[in-house]
Protein backbone atom coordinates (compact mmCIF):
# COMPACT_ATOMS: atom_id res chain seq x y z
CA UNK A 1 0.00 0.00 0.00
CA UNK A 2 1.17 3.52 -0.85
CA UNK A 3 0.78 6.80 0.90
CA UNK A 4 0.31 9.94 -0.23
CA UNK A 5 1.81 13.33 1.43
CA UNK A 6 -0.23 16.61 0.38
CA UNK A 7 1.58 19.90 1.89
CA UNK A 8 0.20 22.83 3.12
CA UNK A 9 1.63 26.12 4.63
CA UNK A 10 -0.19 26.01 7.53
CA UNK A 11 -1.26 23.22 9.87
CA UNK A 12 -4.35 25.08 10.23
CA UNK A 13 -5.13 23.68 6.42
CA UNK A 14 -3.99 20.21 7.24
CA UNK A 15 -5.99 20.07 10.01
CA UNK A 16 -9.15 21.15 8.16
CA UNK A 17 -8.67 18.31 5.41
CA UNK A 18 -8.32 16.06 8.50
CA UNK A 19 -11.50 16.90 10.02
CA UNK A 20 -13.65 16.42 7.35
CA UNK A 21 -11.62 13.46 6.03
CA UNK A 22 -12.46 11.40 9.24
CA UNK A 23 -16.42 12.87 8.37
CA UNK A 24 -16.01 11.16 5.03
CA UNK A 25 -14.27 8.19 6.82
CA UNK A 26 -10.91 8.46 5.26
CA UNK A 27 -8.34 8.18 7.10
CA UNK A 28 -5.43 11.11 6.87
CA UNK A 29 -3.30 11.95 9.49
CA UNK A 30 -1.40 15.17 9.95
CA UNK A 31 2.72 15.42 10.17
CA UNK A 32 5.01 17.95 10.44
CA UNK A 33 6.91 17.54 6.44
CA UNK A 34 9.71 15.20 6.46
CA UNK A 35 12.98 16.66 5.77
CA UNK A 36 13.25 15.07 2.60
CA UNK A 37 10.12 16.83 1.39
CA UNK A 38 10.73 20.52 2.21
CA UNK A 39 13.60 22.48 1.57
CA UNK A 40 11.71 25.56 2.40
CA UNK A 41 11.78 24.75 6.50
CA UNK A 42 8.34 23.63 8.31
CA UNK A 43 5.52 22.60 6.75
CA UNK A 44 2.63 20.31 7.61
CA UNK A 45 0.92 17.93 5.70
CA UNK A 46 -1.78 15.53 5.38
CA UNK A 47 -0.62 11.53 4.75
CA UNK A 48 -3.52 9.56 3.17
CA UNK A 49 -4.04 6.20 1.64
CA UNK A 50 -3.10 6.86 -2.13
CA UNK A 51 -6.02 5.88 -3.41
CA UNK A 52 -7.88 8.88 -1.30
CA UNK A 53 -5.65 11.37 -3.09
CA UNK A 54 -8.33 12.46 -5.55
CA UNK A 55 -10.57 13.08 -2.74
CA UNK A 56 -8.30 15.23 -1.01
CA UNK A 57 -7.03 17.13 -3.77
CA UNK A 58 -10.66 18.15 -5.06
CA UNK A 59 -11.26 18.88 -1.26
CA UNK A 60 -8.34 21.44 -1.32
CA UNK A 61 -9.51 23.04 -4.24
CA UNK A 62 -13.08 23.12 -2.97
CA UNK A 63 -11.74 24.50 0.17
CA UNK A 64 -9.53 27.13 -1.90
CA UNK A 65 -6.44 25.65 -0.38
CA UNK A 66 -2.96 26.08 -1.31
CA UNK A 67 -1.32 22.94 -2.00
CA UNK A 68 2.68 23.43 -2.10
CA UNK A 69 3.69 19.45 -3.30
CA UNK A 70 2.40 16.38 -3.37
CA UNK A 71 4.19 13.04 -3.33
CA UNK A 72 3.84 9.55 -2.77
CA UNK A 73 5.75 7.07 -0.23
CA UNK A 74 6.94 4.24 -1.03
CA UNK A 75 9.43 1.86 0.16
CA UNK A 76 12.28 0.60 -1.37
CA UNK A 77 13.80 -3.02 -1.64
CA UNK A 78 15.97 -2.41 1.68
CA UNK A 79 13.10 -1.13 3.50
CA UNK A 80 14.17 3.30 3.10
CA UNK A 81 11.38 4.94 2.63
CA UNK A 82 11.32 6.94 -0.67
CA UNK A 83 9.29 10.52 -1.89
CA UNK A 84 8.25 10.41 -5.14
CA UNK A 85 7.25 14.03 -6.40
CA UNK A 86 3.94 13.92 -7.73
CA UNK A 87 2.22 16.11 -10.65
CA UNK A 88 -0.48 17.89 -9.85
CA UNK A 89 -3.09 17.97 -12.51
CA UNK A 90 -3.63 21.33 -14.40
Amino acid sequence: MKNAWIIYSSITSASRIKKICAQKSKQCIVHQTPAAMSATGCNYGIRCNQKDLPFVLDLSKELKLTIKGVYIETTNETGEVEYEKYDLPR
